[in-house]
């Protein structure tokens, strides 16, 4: 029969057993993080998944954070990271100002640093925002200089939720992978004409244009 001595004694073995077994784990865990967060560093866009996989605080303060913008080509780049969230993002708003024009006519969003990734964003608008934003008389002047296609650009910092991607595709007839939901534009400015386009969208200019011109032609 195990005396009260006995069983304390042996309660007290187990506590210092388990106090010196976490004590390693920490030791552990603070010796092999900097490696492994070095050796992120090395590879670029490689982790921030180390801290998604472990919890580390930088991660979340990384994505959550509101004051931080996000960038475009780092959004498209890995959507997984931002979907559901409430985030800032700095982007060119591309609109079609035509109301008469229904395919093609989805508001979308690009960056001429990464014109060309196949990802397309559409983008939505949540309640009243499209006219009630902060930029919104900025937006207003930039549409009102619309190129000849009815067509303007926007470099804008906006918060917003992105969606996707998905199975469903988002945008009229489903061309885009993912959606932005603009809840409000902080600031617009207007895009240089020189500033490229992604690939497609020149393409259809270039078409555009040629039509145009043999109309004028004939």
């Amino acid at each position: 029969m195990v005396s009260e001595h006995d069983f304390a004694a042996n309660a007290l073995y187990g506590g210092i057993v388990a106090m010196i077994l976490l004590l390693c784990f920490f030791v552990t865990l603070a010796v092999t993080h900097p490696q492994n967060e070095t050796a992120a560093r090395r590879k670029p866009g490689a982790i921030k998944s180390l801290g998604l996989m472990r919890g580390w605080p930088e991660f979340s303060t990384h994505v959550s954070n509101q004051s931080e913008i996000v960038n475009f080509c780092a959004l498209v780049d890995s959507p997984a990271l931002y979907h559901g969230r409430t985030i800032r993002l700095k982007a060119v708003l591309v609109e079609n100002n035509n109301k008469m024009v229904v395919d093609g006519a989805d508001p979308s969003l690009y960056d001429p640093a990464c014109r060309n990734k196949k990802r397309k964003v559409v983008v939505g608008w949540s309640n009243e925002s499209y006219e009630n934003n902060s930029a919104s008389e900025a937006l207003r002047e930039i549409r009102a200089r619309s190129d000849e296609f009815n067509v303007s650009r926007a470099s804008v910092v906006m918060s917003g939720k992105l969606s996707g991607p998905r199975k469903e595709k988002f945008g009229h007839l489903g061309w885009a992978d993912l959606e932005f939901k603009i809840d409000d534009v902080e600031r617009a400015e207007p895009v240089p004409a020189s500033a490229r386009w992604p690939k497609r969208i020149e393409d259809a200019y270039r078409k555009a244009r040629k039509l145009l011109l043999s109309g004028d032609e004939k």
